[in-house]
């Protein structure tokens, strides 16, 4: 083989393993929001049909299914930012890079200067 064959196959291993992640991500966040969907709406049926669970008030019930429909819409929300092509291109600050995952950082970090003036100063 030569070198571009070899090239070419790491570049087709590498994109087969993003898809095969896209994927994961992908599963596991609409599984994560349908596991919350039910437990929010669960909640609503307990609150709202028969007696609350001993040491729970119906208020209590209505706020934490509230809460587990909040969670289900976050995870929706962070799963469509998390493949936008806008989102894509605040993360990586030269324009597209073939090869770059799309995660490149917007700022560098500066330096930890330990002899930074806050540090001298007496307690």
């Amino acid at each position: 083989m030569s070198q571009l064959e070899l090239h070419q196959s790491e570049q087709r291993k590498k994109r087969l393993s993003w898809r095969l992640l896209s994927i994961g991500i992908v599963v596991l966040a609409v599984l994560t929001a349908l596991v919350h969907l039910v437990l929010g709406l669960g909640t609503f049926w307990v609150a709202s049909h028969g007696p609350a669970p001993v040491g729970s008030t119906p208020q209590g019930l209505v706020t934490i299914a509230t809460l587990f429909l909040l969670n289900c819409i976050g995870y929706l929300a962070l799963l469509v930012a998390f493949y936008l092509p806008w989102f894509k291109q605040v993360t990586t600050p030269h324009g597209y890079k073939p090869g770059a995952s799309g995660m490149t950082r917007l700022c560098r970090p500066t330096a930890f200067k330990p002899s930074s003036k806050i540090f001298l100063l007496p307690l």
